[in-house]
């Protein structure tokens, strides 16, 4: 890994003039931004240059590539790292720090005095590449001009479902690529980092062509749906039309007891009951009282036991799957932030429920407040975090019908997660990860969203919005059938055996492949998934970058309440 990664953009001609070290920031992994190696560097480039003014040479740059580095990367810590570094006891513009002292001291002399022909020579060839590099990325930035993302009117329409669906995907990439429409963009925007929002109720972002939006939004396959057992509707009815408790709790008895059937019926009887007494027995009873009270009391009420309910009945189809609820450390984010350097157990990703498929994360949970309670900074931040906000008053009293902000730190934990996987299972092909599909369940305001990501071209990842129901806080009635909504909703995640079964056959085809080249000397030909799926990991923290992505989040069309 380099720095270039960690930027925005390639330097232009103008920046690198400014920074007395262009090629260290470039070239150098941000695991070596430090203050004595930057000495060093400099040490060898201008050995008469004094103490003095490395120290400002060094803030100059640091303050310069501070502008320029990505949110929520290793070059962001470690610049700054540096800035706190150069602070602490300065004085008289030196920094007391005692290892730069220490630097000066006992190693400074020994550099400046020894030959530093070869290292020079390096540096110099270096910073030839570097600005060669530069110039060819700035000289291939077109022209601002318009780009149509539509359908070529020359097609013929007898192209092949297939090839119609690669088109989609290879202008999506086009568009992601664009560097001119990217200068609009912030850092921490999705489509900076390869993602597309789309999916149910959810407006188009401004900037996207809208007939390649709509033409994605047909031919995306929908959602499976898992139908309710014929032979169940009748008794499940009879409890979604029950006019008060007792006769609810009632019914679901009847349901609970129907006559012996398949062991497929029985485990969905099960579910059904499990999720109608949460209602019959605690969130109906207590109402707005404890749901709106707390973000854990809405949680602990009702939104953990109906994924412990999704868990438990995996579990009974054979799915190794448990739900942890709580702070839930990402351990797969912290896997890939431990690759990039960032040890930091305080950059760690927690999010408020995980579920776990023989180890593997496959559904990640955030809630953003209680009931009703939530604004728009935690919202966006959660979204992101599955992106960040500060203090701008409720959700609810927008004049805008929004629904906001489910995904920014979120959408960079499931990057995580497909980063590790791919990683982890990086002899498999590319075709079968394209199937995996990991999940996000949000509960923001009123409601609860599903969110699925997966990675559909190589650069390009999918984060799409499945469904949404409210939370029922009533019982049923003819004009709302909020309670069948939210049941359905968690019935459709069991659509995590799949998710789970393109895990299995990745590890399948990941074993499968390494035993065919065990004795062969030539490594395979083919990328691996580690070449083909890398987003940059990004970690987020709410009070540092919640206003840079406050307006960010995504929004439901003006016209759905």
């Amino acid at each position: 890994m380099h720095g270039l990664e960690q930027f925005k953009y390639p330097f232009s001609k103008e920046v690198h003039k400014t920074l007395w070290l262009p090629e260290y920031w470039i070239l150098e992994s941000p695991r070596d931004w430090t203050a004595v190696n930057y000495f060093i560097k400099l040490l060898q480039n201008q050995p008469d240059v004094r103490k003095r003014n490395a120290h400002q040479r060094l803030k100059q740059d640091v303050d310069i590539v501070k502008k320029y580095v990505i949110t929520g990367t290793l070059g962001e810590v470690a610049i700054d790292h540096l800035i706190k570094q150069l602070k602490a006891g300065a004085k008289r513009g030196i920094c007391t720090d005692p290892i730069i002292k220490k630097f000066w001291d006992k190693h400074a002399i020994s550099i400046t005095s020894s030959t530093v022909s070869y290292n020079t020579t390096k540096l110099q060839f270096k910073s030839a590449i570097t600005a060669e590099v530069t110039q060819e990325l700035e000289a291939s930035i077109p022209k601002r001009r318009r780009i149509d993302y539509g359908l070529d009117d020359s097609d013929d329409g007898d192209t092949t479902e297939e090839n119609e669906e690669e088109g989609i995907w290879t202008l999506w990439k086009k568009f992601l690529e664009d560097l001119q429409i990217a200068l609009s963009w912030h850092t921490l925007s999705p489509e900076k980092h390869g993602v597309i929002w789309c999916g149910k109720q959810l407006a188009r972002r401004y900037f996207m062509p809208g007939e390649l939006y709509e033409r994605t939004l047909k031919e995306i396959p929908p959602y499976p749906v898992n139908p309710i057992h014929q032979s169940l509707r009748s008794a499940y009815s009879m409890v979604l039309d029950t006019g008060n408790i007792n006769d609810m709790k009632k019914a679901i008895k009847r349901l609970q007891y129907l006559e012996e059937q398949g062991i497929d019926v029985q485990n969905q009887v099960e579910f059904l009951v499990d999720n109608l007494n949460i209602f019959a027995k605690t969130v109906h009873i207590v109402g707005n009282t404890t749901l709106m009270h707390s973000e854990n009391c809405l949680k602990s009420d009702a939104l953990w036991p109906a994924l412990q309910v999704v868990a438990a009945y995996l579990r009974n189809t054979g799915q190794q799957a448990i739900f942890y609820s709580g702070e839930e450390e990402l351990i797969s984010m912290s896997q890939e932030l431990h690759k990039e350097g960032q040890n930091d157990g305080r950059l760690r990703y927690y999010a408020d429920g995980v579920i776990r498929i023989n180890d593997a994360e496959v559904l990640i949970f955030e809630a953003s407040s209680a009931y009703e309670r939530c604004t728009v900074a935690k919202a966006t931040f959660d979204h992101y975090k599955a992106i960040t906000m500060g203090n701008v008053g409720s959700f609810w009293s927008l004049s805008v019908p929004i629904e906001l902000f489910l995904v920014p730190d979120c959408m960079f934990g499931m990057l995580g997660v497909l980063r590790y996987t791919a990683s982890r299972y990086c002899h498999a092909s590319f075709d079968t990860f394209k199937k995996l599909k990991i999940h996000f369940v949000h509960a923001l305001g009123s409601a609860i969203r599903q969110w699925t990501m997966s990675v559909i071209a190589e650069g390009v990842y999918l984060m799409h919005k499945v469904d949404k129901a409210e939370i029922p806080m009533s019982l049923p009635n003819s004009s709302n059938d909020a309670l069948h909504h939210f049941i359905q909703l968690h019935w459709n995640l069991g659509g995590l055996q799949e998710t789970a079964d393109t895990i299995n056959e990745l590890k399948k085809e990941h074993g499968e492949r390494i035993a065919a080249h065990r004795f062969d000397n030539r490594a395979p030909t083919s990328p691996t998934l580690t070449a083909l799926v890398k987003p940059l990991i990004v970690r987020l923290t709410e009070r540092k970058h919640s206003k840079e992505i406050e307006d960010d989040g995504p929004k439901s069309p003006a016209h759905i309440v």
